[in-house]
C-alpha cells in the first residue's frame, strides 16, 4: 500500500500539471482532484501513467467545463441529474483507465455557488435532512452498482462544519456525514460495497462544531472506514494544514488501502507531510 498526494490545493493549474510536479519531488501516487479545466484529459492522464504514476480519482474530477457544486442529495433536480451525470463519466473514465476508487462527498441539504465553497457558504435555503438523505442513499445505492460494474471501489467522505457554518445556521446540520448521530446512521445505511472515506480534519472542525468526540467515531466506528484523507487545522476551519508525529488522529488510524494527504501547502511541505504518513502506516 502506498500514500497519496491531492492535487485539490493547486487552484491554478491543472491536476495533471500539479501531479507532474509532485513527480518531480518523486512522488508518483496521486489523488487528482479539482484543479482547472482542462482539455484532453483522458489522454494526459494515460501519459502520467506511463510515467509511473499511480492514480486515483477524488469528487469533482475531473473539473467539468461548466462549474457547478457536485450534490448527490441536492432536491433540485438540474443540479441532481448534472451529479449524477458527472460521477457516472468520472467512473467510467477509471474504468477505462484501469484505475481502483472514485471517492465522492456525502450530500448537502443546501445548494451554494461554486463560488462559495471554502469560504462562506451561509444564505442558502435548507432543504429537508430526511429528504436529502433520502435522495443521496437512493443516488448511492444506484451509483454503487454502476461502480461494480465497472470494477471501481466507491468511498463516501464526511464533510465538513465549521464553526462559521454551524453558526449561519443556527446548530442545524446541513452537510451530511458531520453531526455524530446523523454519521452514525448514515455508514450503517450504505451499501455494503461502499466504504467510509474519513477525512481526518473534517472530522476535527465538525466534531468541534457540534460538541463531540471525535474519537468516538474514528474509533467506535472504524469497521467502516477503507481511506483517509490526512490533514490538521485548529478546529475550526478546514484549513489543509499539515499533521505531524503527535497529531490527535495518529494512534487510531487503522491499516486501510486508501490514503490521501489533503494539505494545501508549498510543493516542500507536501512532502514533509508525504514522508511523515508513510511512517505513521508505516509503508517505508
Amino acid at each position: 500500500m502506498v500514500v497519496k498526494v491531492s492535487t485539490g490545493g493547486f487552484r491554478t493549474k491543472t491536476a495533471t500539471e500539479a501531479a507532474r510536479l509532485f513527480n518531480e519531488l518523486g512522488i508518483w501516487d496521486i489523488e487528482l482532484s479539482a484543479g482547472l479545466y482542462e482539455e484532453n484529459c483522458e489522454q494526459k492522464i494515460r501519459q502520467l501513467i506511463a510515467k509511473g504514476n499511480r492514480i486515483e480519482f477524488h469528487n469533482y474530477y475531473p473539473r467539468p467545463k461548466e462549474d457547478f457544486v457536485l450534490n448527490l442529495g441536492s432536491q433540485n433536480e438540474h443540479i441532481l441529474v448534472k451529479s449524477r451525470q458527472h460521477v457516472r463519466e468520472s467512473i467510467k473514465l477509471a474504468s477505462r483507465l484501469k484505475l481502483s476508487y472514485y471517492s465522492i462527498h456525502a450530500g448537502f441539504c443546501i445548494d451554494p455557488s461554486p463560488l462559495s465553497l471554502g469560504k462562506d457558504v451561509g444564505g442558502n435555503y435548507v432543504n429537508s435532512l430526511s429528504k436529502v438523505r433520502d435522495t443521496f442513499l437512493n443516488e448511492i445505492f444506484s451509483l454503487s452498482e454502476f461502480a461494480l460494474k465497472h470494477n471501481i471501489q466507491i468511498l463516501v467522505e464526511n464533510n465538513v462544519t465549521s464553526k462559521t457554518t454551524f453558526q449561519r445556521y443556527n446548530g442545524l446540520n446541513v452537510l451530511l456525514m458531520s453531526d455524530l448521530q446523523e454519521t452514525i446512521d448514515l455508514l450503517y445505511d450504505l451499501p455494503s460495497n461502499v466504504g467510509w472515506l474519513c477525512d481526518v480534519a473534517h472530522l476535527k472542525v465538525s466534531a468541534n462544531s457540534f460538541g463531540y468526540d471525535p474519537i468516538e467515531l474514528i474509533d467506535k466506528y472504524s469497521e467502516f472506514i477503507m481511506g483517509y484523507h490526512l490533514s490538521d487545522n485548529n478546529g475550526l476551519e478546514d484549513t489543509n494544514d499539515c499533521f505531524h508525529d503527535m497529531s490527535w488522529f495518529k494512534q487510531y488510524l487503522k491499516p486501510v488501502d486508501y490514503v490521501s494527504v489533503e494539505v494545501y501547502k508549498p510543493l516542500e511541505v507536501i512532502k514533509e507531510c508525504w514522508l511523515e504518513a508513510n511512517k505513521m502506516f508505516g509503508y517505508n
